[in-house]
């Protein structure tokens, strides 16, 4: 069988129980492609098992196109445990991998893997860490040994009790692990010599073998004393060195961060003395025969570390359990019980002692015993007060370098001035010895020193003590750790430390500590030409050691104060004080004192000062709501649902609602919009999504709507991009950035002083109407959008339909269907129809020929066994009775003059049988014409007659018939005559009336009075019906023939004879006859020679010749009702009797397959109850080929769907293409210039809230920081400012950029919160430095990636040996808010990557390709490429590889000195810190040998980066490097061991650095793919590797797609496609690697590997996955800038003029062509021109100009004193009116004056007073008080909110005295003066107050007046009060 399919994917080449047990996948991952050139469709992966040790698995079908691989996840193989556990030897067994389809094999591999035994571990090469599996802690006999442990516990501590950790004494650990360590040597085991090499599988005793067999090599000592150690609540590891196992124990409650640890310097430098974080013991000096006591037995371990070459790896056990390695089970052999061996008592004497104990700093944990909360845990992270910690104990390493200097104190004045020194290595003639700390000791040689010093210093040199090449080393380190650092954290941990504290741990301590004092920050320049280094004094404060200060509080109880803030001098820091003071603090303790060294180092502290920030803040961490969701473990407040598909943007959210001055898609504006709505949530940005650009958005929004924003990010890149940014929108004066590093005072002063005088800026006037006209031309787009993919009412929207219709088209023209079968068409409707025809295809296949079939006339639906021999029963006597009519057959034709067909002989018939037993036929009738006009005269004629005959009849019974010559009329009218007479004449002239007709009855007495005048009618009526019937017409006569013989005419027989006559003519008119036919047939019912009856009709009847031919179609009937035979088809042409006999007997013959037909005929009749009939009439009939049944049906359900949709829509029906496209154009523009408009916005709404420069009161906050700006903040520091101006500061700048340190430095607790934190990159954030941030806000936004990098301690350490320390994961405040179930929103647009190829790996394996990425115009090939290497990893010695180091540096030196390539950015990413650091040396190496190198790197727009996994995060470049390092050794080895990528999060740092390149990625690596051996590690991240290698490599080939990935395009895209394929051009659907697709993209006749043309089809996932301005604008400049040319064909000017269409993408297509062949000739696209960002600024107004005018009334006269009286009330009323209008509000005092100044009065008296009084009761003016002044208003003016400051005054006589103002008025000026002083003292506020109304001094009337002024302002919520008694400005928000 060939293979029609490969199989890819790792498979674990060996399987035992534990590996089971611990879920180890025997497939990590699989993969199938398809070998052939066809796509294979419902491909299932098979996997069975020889022997059955796992069960089969099949996976779900999925579809291959050709060359692909599909990934099959996940292969869920399930492990027989039984069969595994029952194993007792090695077995090789087999997989069987297959690929089927249906029931066809098309595919099979076979495969062996190792069964190992239920003992057995795989060893060395193969997921070593499984060893942990058979440490089993909870086994019997371990047990027994940890009792029999306890009993040397209680001899040695008097308690038998193991604690593990919690005593947190590493003695006590040492205690346990020597307990144990003496009950196995008294178990006197012999020692079994181990395997050769522990590189394969072996068996590993369990601890009742070892226990009851009495022998064990040293791996089962190790694993017994592991477990036992674990039982115990420790921490044990094993450790494999070449040839030999032992055990080892954590002597703290730690674990490694991986399970494997490979460095053998990591168990080294924690065995060190002084360090003593780990304890290793030789286990087997346990074993009988060797009496090592447990102290000795750990220096033996140690010993076999001595040679770096020997180790393998170290086991750390607990950190496996974490990984889910869990212990086997035990293997019970007896009864389900162990059985105790005694193999004889060791010797007392060759028992251990106890351990001695380890000189250690003792129980400092012990001074914090508070309940271990969240909140201490955080602060624990915070604060490392362990002796790991340089700030405590530092030690002399290559990561510092020690100078020569004797006076501190003059050095540091020196570097405070800002001198640079030169770092000078150690005279070549000057030796000196080193201590044990490492530290050059000066005592001895104190003059020489001083000597060069004093020498070097006044040439600003200083000396060191190391060699030239060692000092270059170290500062090399340093140089480059303090860049990282910098760009990293955004603090700087290189400082100079002056003076070290000597201490020790205790009285008996021998071992000095050292730990700085006094911390000075420096910069190190580097000079690569001449390898030299210079240091300099940041513009930094200098710093404390204040972590050792707590350390003496807490643990020594020594609290020394006046040191922070540090004590300075006129040059500096006061170092002399600074000494004293703490020789002080230290007198009590002996031996300790301060050594004068100097340092330069590598010095943290920046934690303690988060630390002291959460310290003593438990309540008011908790009020934050996320922060007490973080301690709580759940989310402590109710989230909205913050879900806004991108439509809902566009419908929901107005342009003006949001300002997003940045361009943003629909993800980053529901992220936006999230932010609006005031919630906290997580937002994920994975690479190249835009984060910066949304925090942007999100930050101006919250400014355009009067919020405050603090952004934190750690990282200075991250801060520093959207710093960037902002400053492009020209929010940068409002945006005060803060990181650490450059937290410089003057920087900031400077800042705030350019905001200061920013000015104030015009606010655009167009700002509404662009955004209402925004508005409108989207909702045009969206409309049409809108009602293209709108779902209809049958189920789809008019795209799909139009796709189904064009689709299929060629396939049309076989159905119609009506509007109410449409109308009445839903989903299910559809579904339905499709269904039964598929049946129905189904069954017409199965059936045959159905068009051509005899049955096809027969619609019977049902077939039971009787049913067959019925129906032929029925068809043979068919032909019999048709074979008898033929004669009478013939006789009729001849009758009718020509052949009749069936039809006319059955119309014939059906005549004749008509006339069975009826009247005559009026022959006369039938041929006539005139029928309808004779027919109501006859049917009157015989109506009359009827009448005339029963009158008579009537009157005959009563009377003579000679009644009937009376002359009745005249009668009647002679008695009516006589009843007019009066009573006699009357009764005379009545009786003899009624005797003259009495004479004429029968009977006497039958004419009465009462019923003579009946009689006279009906005789009458007799008389004009007897007329009538004389007076016939003609034509009616003539009609009636022989029937008609006047009154004796038999009337009854007329009206039958008319109606079968009508009837018999009727059926004559329908029945399908000619001419001649029509006319003999008529001659039939004519009179025969004008004789009486005789009509040949009769004589047809009479002769029985119609007898045969009626029961023939009896017989038609009975087939046509019972077996539903349409009975048409058989009596075809002039023969048809023969035919039909002919045809009946074919149909009989078919009658085996009648069960098959009904079966059709059901279904068809299905279909007619669901209202589509004709759809099955159609297909019966043959008018549809049976194959392409339902595909005819969708083109023409389709095709009336889309012509019923467009119809009924305007929108489509008037939709054009070109308009469209020119809307597009429009709205392009509007959104354009909005966008510019909102910036201007933004700017103009920020810039009105700061105050405008000018004079200020010195308590002021405007004032305080006019001051410290003209002093660059001499004696205040940054936090003190910023303590000084909260209010201030907010309005100038209510955005602050700050790293989580920044905030705790600089963002008092009190300072007011902000309205929103936002944090980024925070996947690198712990949560511990975090939660200071959260607190200081109402809402958090926690931005990152949680598949990128974790929180490592990589940039924070203080640890003692910088150079090996491992890199640990901590928790990030972004898992832990996800683990919270906060809200969480997602970016999902990737931008930063020029080619696809770049970030498909990255989609495709960690975000399950849910990333949106942009197709590239070369989409078929990848810009990531692989470079393999010859060399190899030094792993024994540098743990470089020098080899790719060399490559690399080559290549960027290629790079540089091409002129074209330089133009791109260079990254270098490398897998470990050594291989950084040696491409680094290489390529300074390399500027040295060609100084222009250096040059044109510095030239290049973005510096070089050379950076590592762990440091990567955040940075992107052009081009990135890759160096692996890690490969074969010299000896061809391949270790698993990859660094940090062999970590739980190791594939989160291969994530982060293969997502940060632009353009193009080059891997160079001496290691393959295939050397990666996936079946040795358990390890994600290497796995991770492997794969993006294979990538490198290979290509998209080697890209796994995911197995539910649809292939090519089947909608319209395939229909735009095969027509341009038509015309000649390669075009290809669905071109990308994510779910956003080009719809078709047309190939470059020129290069067919590259694109010249992308199709937007407009498709629905265009319309859902975007907004309008996604759709329209963004998506396709993107592709733009991609390099595509874009044409969109719209689907409804394809349905409208397909080949108009067509042809305007062939001419887009030439056009590019002929752009890209001839591109001089091509017209040059129009640029944008980038508008600068100029703002109209108003001019600047004095607080005076926001005044009002007084108006002072004019005095004139209103009368004299005597008329000032109550008698003249009406005048002084006019005046104080007059005045009151002129002046309100008014004092009642002044009115009073004015009013007497009007009237000339000179005084006041009681008569006076009560005239005013009482004018003043009466004017209608509202009164209010205050104090003792009384206050007069107009009606119209509220006092409330009035807000009116009359403070300029025409001349200085009309100014009004300070108690003449309303307290209303004072408080509106007091609030023009807080809105630009912000906060001041209320003296300060007091003289404000004064001058602004013109009063140079304050009076206590003026204090009095402003005071109830200041407290009507309060009142009024225009100003508040802080503790401190100062006043603020409360700045209303705007709703």
């Amino acid at each position: 069988m060939d293979n029609k399919i490969t199989f890819g994917g790792t498979m674990t080449a060996q399987i035992n129980f534990a590996m089971q047990q611990n879920y180890v996948p025997v497939f990590r991952s699989l993969t199938m492609t398809n070998s052939t050139e066809e796509e294979l469709r419902s491909v299932s992966l098979r996997i069975s098992f020889e022997p059955e040790f796992a069960n089969v698995f099949q996976s779900t079908p999925v579809d291959l196109v050709p060359g692909r691989p599909v990934e099959i996840s996940p292969v869920k193989i399930v492990l027989s445990a039984d069969y595994l556990f029952s194993l007792t030897e090695k077995m090789v067994g087999s997989v069987t991998i297959e690929a089927v389809q249906g029931e066809e094999v098309i595919a099979s591999e076979v495969r062996t893997i190792e069964l190992l035994a239920y003992d057995q571990w795989t060893g060395a090469l193969f997921m070593p860490e499984t060893c942990a599996a058979f440490i089993t802690p909870n086994h019997p006999k371990v047990q027994e040994i940890v009792a029999k442990a306890g009993a040397y516990l209680q001899k040695w501590t008097g308690d038998p009790g193991f604690t593990g950790y919690q005593t947190r004494s590493v003695n006590a650990v040492r205690m346990q692990m020597g307990a144990v360590y003496a009950a196995l040597q008294a178990e006197n085991i012999a020692y079994n010599a181990p395997p050769a090499s522990y590189e394969s599988a072996q068996r590993i005793r369990m601890p009742d073998a070892v226990l009851e067999g009495k022998s064990a090599t040293c791996l089962d000592m190790a694993v017994l004393y592991a477990a036992c150690l674990e039982n115990v609540g420790l921490n044990p590891m094993v450790v494999f060195v070449k040839g030999h196992a032992f055990a080892g124990c954590w002597l703290s409650n730690e674990t490694f961060p991986d399970t494997l640890q490979y460095d053998p310097a990591a168990l080294t430098k924690r065995i060190a003395k002084g360090v003593d974080a780990l304890s290793i013991v030789n286990i087997v000096d346990a074993c009988a025969g060797k009496g090592v006591d447990f102290d000795d037995s750990e220096k033996n371990a140690a010993g076999y570390l001595a040679d770096p070459e020997e180790f393998m790896f170290a086991v750390d056990v607990i950190r496996t359990r974490s990984s889910g390695i869990r212990p086997v089970p035990s293997r019970i052999t007896e009864n389900g019980s162990f059985k105790a061996v005694d193999h004889g008592e060791r010797k007392r004497s060759e028992i251990t002692d106890a351990p001695g104990e380890l000189d250690i700093i003792g129980d400092l944990p012990a001074a914090d015993q508070r309940e271990v909360t969240k909140q201490v845990i955080w602060e624990r992270k915070l604060l490392d007060l362990s002796l790991r910690n340089s700030l405590l104990n530092f030690r002399a390493t290559s990561m510092s370098v020690q100078l020569m200097i004797t006076d501190l104190s003059r050095l540091e004045d020196e570097m405070s001035k800002g001198e640079e020194f030169k770092v000078m290595p150690v005279p070549n003639d000057m030796i000196l010895e080193v201590s044990d700390s490492k530290i050059y000791e000066t005592e001895h040689s104190t003059d020489q020193i001083t000597s060069i010093a004093e020498s070097e210093f006044g040439n600003k040199r200083l000396r060191t003590f190391l060699k030239e090449a060692d000092l270059e080393k170290a500062m090399k380190k340093l140089h480059r750790q303090a860049k990282v650092s910098i760009e990293e954290n955004g603090a700087n941990t290189i400082y100079l430390g002056l003076g070290f504290l000597r201490w020790y741990e205790t009285e008996k301590s021998e071992k000095p500590r050292y730990a700085p004092l006094v911390l000075v920050p420096i910069d190190i320049t580097r000079k690569v030409q001449d390898k030299s280094f210079t240091i300099n004094i940041r513009d930094e404060d200098i710093q404390m050691n204040i972590t050792l200060l707590e350390m003496l509080r807490q643990f020594f109880g020594i609290d020394i104060g006046g040191l922070d803030p540090v004590p300075m001098d006129e040059n500096g820091v006061d170092l002399p004080l600074i000494f004293s003071t703490v020789r002080k603090g230290i007198m009590a303790k002996s031996r300790w004192d301060i050594q004068e060294f100097a340092f330069i180092g590598q010095f943290s502290f920046n934690r303690f000062i988060m630390w002291n920030d959460i310290r003593n803040r438990a309540d008011e961490l908790a009020q934050n709501k996320v922060v007490a969701s973080l301690i709580s473990g759940k989310t402590e407040w109710t989230g909205e649902n913050m879900d806004m598909s991108p439509l809902d943007l566009d419908r929901k959210v107005a342009p003006a609602d949001l300002a997003v001055p940045v361009a943003a898609d629909s993800s980053q504006l529901a992220a936006v919009y999230a932010a609006d709505s005031g919630s906290s949530f997580v937002l994920h940005g994975p690479p190249g999504t835009g984060k910066s650009q949304t925090i942007t958005n999100m930050i101006a929004n919250a400014l355009h709507h009067g919020k405050t924003v603090l952004f934190v990010a750690e990282k200075l890149a991250a801060l520093e991009v959207v710093e960037k940014r902002l400053n492009k929108i020209g929010l940068g004066p409002f945006c005060l950035e803060l990181h650490s590093n450059k937290a410089q005072k003057r920087a900031v002063l400077k800042q705030l002083e350019e905001t200061l005088n920013i000015g104030r800026v015009k606010q655009p006037a167009e700002y509404k109407a662009q955004a209402e006209k925004m508005a409108q031309l989207r909702s045009e787009l969206n409309d049409t959008m809108e009602e293209i993919h709108r779902v209809r009412s049958y189920g789809l929207s008019l795209y799909d339909a139009a796709v189904r219709y064009e689709s299929n088209k060629e396939f049309g023209g076989k159905f119609s269907f009506t509007q109410s079968q449409i109308d009445a068409m839903n989903s299910s409707a559809y579904e339905n129809w499709k269904g039964e025809l598929e049946s129905l295809q189904a069954a017409c296949k199965g059936f045959g020929d159905v068009q051509d079939t005899p049955l096809r006339d027969c619609r019977l639906d049902e077939c039971t066994p009787k049913t067959r021999d019925e129906f032929s029963s029925a068809l043979a006597k068919f032909r019999i009775t048709a074979s008898a009519a033929a004669p009478h057959y013939s006789s009729i034709c001849e009758l009718a003059g020509s052949k009749l067909s069936f039809e006319q002989t059955k119309a014939f018939t059906d005549i004749m049988a008509s006339l069975e037993g009826k009247g005559p036929v009026l022959g006369e009738a039938l041929n006539g014409g005139d029928w309808e006009v004779l027919r109501p005269q006859a049917e009157a004629a015989a109506a009359s007659g009827s009448e005339l005959a029963a009158l008579k009849k009537e009157l005959e019974e009563k009377f003579e018939k000679s009644v009937f010559d009376f002359d009745s009329s005249a009668a009647l009218i002679e008695w009516k005559k006589i009843q007019t007479k009066w009573f006699l004449p009357k009764s005379i002239g009545s009786k003899k009336k009624v005797k003259e007709l009495d004479l004429y009855a029968i009977e006497p007495g039958t004419v009465t009075k009462e019923n003579i005048t009946g009689f006279y009618d009906k005789l009458s009526r007799v008389k004009e019906l007897s007329g009538e019937i004389k007076n016939a017409q003609p034509g009616v006569v003539s009609l009636f023939g022989n029937l008609w013989a006047g009154e004796s005419t038999n009337w009854g027989q007329l009206p039958d004879s008319i109606e079968l006559t009508d009837k018999v003519r009727t059926m004559i008119l329908e029945a399908p006859f000619d001419q001649a036919q029509r006319k003999a047939v008529c001659g039939l019912f004519a009179r025969q020679d004008g004789a009486p009856g005789g009509r040949a009709a009769d004589d047809i009847l009479k002769s029985g010749k119609m007898q045969p031919l009626n029961i023939l179609f009896n017989s038609v009937s009975e087939l046509e009702t019972k077996f539903k035979v349409n009975t048409a088809t058989f009596f075809e042409g002039e023969k048809w009797l023969d035919t039909s006999i002919q045809k009946s007997s074919v149909l009989e013959g078919v009658l085996p397959q009648l069960k098959e037909w009904t079966g059709i005929v059901g279904i068809c009749n299905k279909l007619t109850e669901l209202g589509i009939g004709n759809v099955a009439d159609n297909v019966l009939a043959g008018k549809v080929e049976i194959p392409n049944m339902i595909r005819s049906f969708e083109c023409d359900l389709s095709r009336a769907m889309v012509t019923t949709t467009i119809s009924g829509s305007p929108i489509l029906a008037k939709f054009q293409g070109s308009i469209f496209d020119e809307t597009i154009r429009k709205y392009g523009e509007v959104c354009d210039n909005f966008a510019n408009l909102t910036i201007n916005e933004l700017v103009a709404e920020l810039s009105a809230k700061v105050p405008a420069p000018g004079t200020s009161a010195a308590s002021s906050e405007i004032g305080i920081l006019q001051k410290a700006i003209k002093s660059n903040g001499r004696m205040m520091s940054i936090r003190k400012l910023f303590d000084s101006i909260p209010n201030l500061l907010r309005r100038m700048c209510p955005v602050m950029l700050m790293s989580p340190i920044s905030v705790a430095q600089y963002i008092d607790p009190k300072y007011p919160k902000f309205d929103l934190v936002i944090f980024d990159e925070a996947s690198q954030l712990p949560t511990s430095e975090a939660v200071g941030a959260i607190a200081r806000g109402e809402n958090v936004i926690v931005v990152g990636d949680p598949r990128q990098l974790p929180p490592t301690s990589f940039f924070s350490s203080n640890q003692v040996d910088e150079e090996n320390y491992e890199k640990e994961d901590l928790e990030s405040v972004l898992d832990d808010c996800l683990a919270l179930s906060m809200p969480q929103k997602h970016l999902l647009w990737h931008y930063r990557s020029r080619h696809e190829s770049l970030i498909a790996y990255s989609n495709a394996k960690y975000y399950e390709n849910k990333l949106f990425t942009f197709p590239s115009p070369d989409d078929q090939v990848s810009e990531v490429s692989w470079v393999h290497v010859d060399g190899y990893y030094d792993k024994s010695s540098s743990r470089t590889n020098k080899a790719e180091a060399e490559a690399v540096v080559a290549e960027i030196c290629r790079r540089l000195r091409d002129p074209e390539l330089r133009k791109l950015s260079i990254g270098v990413v490398t897998f470990s810190l050594p291989q950084q650091n040696l491409i680094d040396d290489l390529l300074m190496d390399a500027y040295r040998e060609d100084p222009q190198l250096e040059t044109i790197a510095n030239e290049m727009y973005e510096p070089i980066i050379i950076k590592n996994l762990e440091n990567v995060q955040g940075d992107e470049r052009d081009v990135i490097m890759f160096s692996i390092g890690y490969g074969p050794d010299k000896e061809g080895k391949v270790s698993m061991n990859f660094g940090p990528l062999n970590r739980d999060g190791g594939w989160r740092r291969l994530n982060v650095a293969i997502s940060r390149s632009k353009c193009q990625m080059i891997v160079f690596s001496v290691i393959t793919p295939e050397m990666i051996d996936l079946s040795r590690t358990r390890s994600e991240g290497v796995e991770g590797l492997k794969g993006f290698l294979e990538f490198a490599a290979k290509g998209r080939s080697a890209l796994a797609v995911r197995g539910n990935t649809s292939g090519a395009g089947k909608g319209f895209e395939s229909v735009v496609a095969q027509e341009l394929r038509k015309r000649g051009y390669t075009a290809n659907c669905n071109v990308g690697c994510s779910d956003y697709k080009i719809d078709v993209a047309v190939a470059d006749p020129d290069e067919p590997t590259r694109y010249i043309m992308g199709i937007s089809c407009c498709g629905p996932a265009f319309y859902k996955n975007g907004t309008a301005k996604d759709r329209h604008i963004s998506q396709g400049g993107v592709l733009k800038g991609l390099g595509w040319n874009i044409a969109t064909v719209y689907i409804l000017d394809w349905l409208d003029n397909k080949e108009k269409t067509v042809q305007k993408l062939v001419d887009q297509i030439e056009a590019a062509v002929q752009r890209k062949r001839h591109p001089e000739t091509a017209p040059k696209e129009e640029e944008k021109p980038k508008q600068e960002l100029v703002f109209e600024t108003e001019e600047a107004v004095g607080l005076t100009d926001l005044c009002e005018k007084y108006t002072s009334f004019k005095i004139r006269s209103y009368g004299k004193p005597e008329d000032f009286t109550e008698a003249k009330e009406a005048k002084v009323l006019g005046c104080v009116n007059d005045i009151i209008q002129a002046e309100a509000p008014i004092s009642k005092a002044l009115l009073t004056k004015k009013v007497y100044d009007c009237f000339g009065v000179q005084r006041a008296t009681p008569t006076t007073k009560k005239v005013i009084d009482g004018a003043v009761e009466k004017c209608g003016a509202a009164h209010t008080t205050s104090g003792e002044s009384e206050f007069l208003w107009l009606t119209s003016q509220e006092p409330a909110s009035y807000d009116i400051c009359r403070a300029i005054y025409a001349s200085e006589e009309e100014k009004r005295s300070f108690d003449d103002i309303p307290p209303e008025e004072i408080a509106a000026g007091i609030k023009l003066i807080m809105s630009r002083q912000v906060a001041m003292l209320r003296e300060d506020l007091l003289r404000e107050t004064a001058h602004l109304f013109g009063f140079a001094r304050i009076s206590p009337t003026i204090e009095t007046a402003v005071s109830l002024g200041i407290k009507a302002a309060k009142s009024r919520g225009f100003v508040g009060f802080t503790e401190d008694g100062r006043i603020t400005y409360i700045e209303k928000q705007e709703n």
